[in-house]
């Protein structure tokens, strides 16, 4: 079984202005702030190969690199950037639970506000596992740190029951409570997909508006 709904979710595009892309997503109380640097050349003439080079940096959680680089590598048409490095800067504004996917979905829109061209658009579910086996979507801080046993799964619009990555752990979890896990992401991937299109198919339209009433 499972309860609860994502919390609420707003995203602002292009919050910074020195960068080629970047989005402040917020879940609930928990934010963070993506910024993306290229594509450009490498520093070192070592790192050239065919193609881009995702470089992530997220100081506040050395932890989650990992992760974001495998999954964001696997989603951006890479083939298409010869010999580049993406950077992409995340810095958390505040922290109430479910940090890891609020860090996805800021740096999938900041790459979207970028222009990156991209195969497939991954979705991060952050759960919690109580009593009962009750599943507990989008926990804050304090749902964390009571239910301890915090999973989050990475899929994608392309396919919502292929798992693109996952983190987590607390107790050991039976395939039918995984299993659960995965169902109620793939159910929860969809809103935010749509709340991403929404963001850019919103800054596309004034940005339309802006060059009408110019000319």
């Amino acid at each position: 079984p499972s309860a609860g709904t994502l919390r609420p979710l707003s995203c602002e595009l292009a919050p910074l202005s020195r960068s080629d892309g970047s989005a402040l997503w917020k879940a609930g109380s928990t934010q963070v702030l993506a910024a993306v640097y290229g594509p450009m050349a490498p520093r070192k003439t070592s790192l050239e190969k065919g193609s881009a080079i995702m470089s992530i940096i997220y100081a506040d959680h050395r932890e989650h690199e990992a992760l974001l680089e495998k999954v964001l590598e696997g989603c951006v048409c890479v083939d298409q950037y010869k010999r580049c490095v993406i950077e992409l800067v995340l810095q958390t504004i505040n922290d109430d639970g479910s940090v890891l996917s609020c860090a996805m979905h800021a740096a999938v829109a900041a790459l979207m506000d970028a222009g990156i061209c991209m195969r497939r658009l991954p979705v991060a579910t952050s759960l919690v596992i109580g009593e009962d086996r009750l599943l507990l979507l989008d926990p804050d801080q304090e749902e964390e740190r009571l239910l301890k046993t915090c999973l989050t799964l990475v899929s994608s619009n392309s396919n919502p029951d292929n798992l693109l990555g996952s983190v987590g752990g607390g107790q050991d979890l039976s395939l039918e409570t995984v299993l659960a896990c995965q169902d109620a992401a793939s159910k929860a991937a969809p809103v935010v997909i749509s709340f991403l299109r929404m963001a850019i198919e919103q800054k596309i339209t004034r940005q339309s508006k802006t060059l009408l009433s110019s000319n």
